[in-house]
């Protein structure tokens, strides 16, 4: 019976705890009696090619966890670079409308100007209108003028 103990029974107590170290992901176990050619050997092998499925699984679920990890790193990078570069996009546009809008108020001020200098013009014109007809008159009677008198528009009058 004693036999029967060491060589069976006490093997069989080690791997069954052995197995439930494996079952509870303590890989570290060493599963031992792999060396025996009986049952309990054989017993032993199948345990050691579960610890070793059961390490490269872990392995495995870490790669997988890694390059999602990456995965949503290049991502956030990307987005991160994407919205840079809408900013300065945005940036670069506000500048221009900025210019533009300061363009537009110098445009503006003038446009006003011009307005008042028309204004004035015709003020002029009109103002001015008998006195401008009775010296046309007068160069053309005395031809007094180097050159020819200019109508309206600024053309020279030739005749």
């Amino acid at each position: 019976m004693l036999m029967v103990t060491r060589r069976v029974i006490k093997p069989l107590h080690n791997m069954r705890d052995a197995m439930l170290k494996v079952a509870a992901g303590d890989l570290a176990v060493d599963t031992g009696y792999a060396d025996r050619g009986d049952e309990i050997g054989r017993m032993a092998e199948t345990l050691e090619m579960l610890r070793q499925t059961a390490m490269t699984a872990r392995a495995l679920e870490a790669e997988q966890i890694a390059a999602k990890q990456q995965g949503e790193n290049e991502k956030r990078e990307a987005l991160i670079a994407l919205a840079n570069r809408f900013d300065a996009s945005v940036g670069r546009l506000v500048g221009m409308m900025a210019s533009g809008s300061t363009e537009l108020e110098s445009c503006s001020v003038l446009i006003d100007v011009a307005h008042d200098v028309c204004g004035f013009c015709r003020w002029v014109s009109v103002a001015f209108a008998p006195v401008t007809t009775e010296l046309y008159a007068g160069v053309n009677v005395y031809h007094c003028c180097p050159s020819p008198p200019i109508e309206k528009c600024g053309r020279k009058k030739y005749g």
